[in-house]
């Protein structure tokens, strides 16, 4: 009897998901820094951007190696894998930072965008916007580090989920069109 080795989707989605992992650290470090670098977010939303772009070149990739994982659900489910694994990946690296080196991060954060809208001249506009965040800063009641890494993680797998389904589809559709003439374009 003869051993498969084919690649199952999970494994895909592993293998990928240190490479998007990697991606959503740098995302990741864009939002921490961003406080002391405002231009840093910037560049965030360029990597934001990039997520789409990048899942997609991923699971095309999937999509050409491997004619047995040509199906929606298994290209979605690769997806999934991909931002699922680079997002513990990331959040181990984010909850690490957040707290040992920089646990005050989120206060910190509220007290950045407090200062900010103050020293803008629109403070009036965001009045009770400021008043919330500065009660949430007076009571304590901040998240902590944990709190807003798993709210990452879900947000993350969530959305990567959406975007899993629709590059599933995107691929799914050129796949059979392509199929109709005589090149593979994907």
């Amino acid at each position: 009897m003869e051993k498969d080795n084919r690649k199952s989707v999970y494994r895909y989605g592993a293998e990928d998901g240190r490479y998007m992992g990697l991606y959503f650290i740098a995302m990741s470090a864009c939002l921490i820094a961003s406080p002391r670098v405002p231009a840093l977010l910037l560049l965030m939303s360029v990597l934001l951007a990039g997520v789409p772009v990048m899942l997609y070149l991923m699971l095309r990739r999937m999509y050409r190696e491997a004619p047995h994982n040509r199906t929606f659900s298994a290209i979605w489910t690769a997806g999934i894998m991909i931002t699922l694994c680079g997002s513990l990946i990331c959040a181990l690296v984010t909850a690490a930072w957040l707290i040992y080196v920089q646990p005050d991060f989120f206060a910190e954060y509220l007290r950045t965008a407090i200062a900010t809208v103050q020293q803008s001249g629109q403070s009036a506009e965001y009045q009770e916007q400021m008043i919330m965040m500065q009660r949430a800063l007076d009571s304590g009641t901040v998240p902590s580090p944990m709190q807003l890494v798993l709210s990452m993680v879900w947000s993350t797998v969530f959305f990567g989920s959406i975007l899993s389904m629709v590059c599933a589809w995107a691929l799914m559709f050129r796949g059979r069109r392509s199929m109709r003439g005589s090149a593979d374009v994907l």
